[in-house]
């Protein structure tokens, strides 16, 4: 997902809807009118679309998403960043996520690649 940015979304989103929700459409015309970019499949699209009808947001979730998710709806910490919390409430907050399978059990921190395991 980071090989684009929230523009290219933007326009694979407004391309879908112009294509009739045909996401291998979608793809052909987002290759034809961005030929320097990359080129996102049918199935990319269709994730996207689903992510944010679902979620109102073009953003997976997961790794770090999913711990910040479980700290600021679920009420476990009060924070802004992940690398806010204190070393017993990673492992709380870890170890929920891990429960609730919302990230796998052998999690790396993106940042600082530091290792969590149960």
């Amino acid at each position: 997902m980071s090989q684009y940015n929230n523009e290219e979304l933007f326009e694979m989103l407004m391309l879908y809807s112009l294509c009739n929700r045909n996401a291998n459409e979608t793809a052909r015309e987002f290759q034809r009118t961005f030929p320097n970019s990359w080129h996102p499949s049918g199935r990319f699209i269709s994730r996207l679309s689903q992510r944010m009808r679902e979620r109102g947001s073009v953003h997976p979730v997961g790794g770090l998403g999913a711990l910040l998710t479980a700290v600021v709806d679920y009420g476990i910490g009060s924070l802004s960043t992940y690398h806010q919390l204190q070393t017993a409430e990673v492992k709380v907050v870890f170890l929920w996520c891990v429960d609730q399978e919302l990230i796998a059990s052998g999690y790396q921190c993106p940042k600082c690649k530091q290792q969590l395991s149960n």
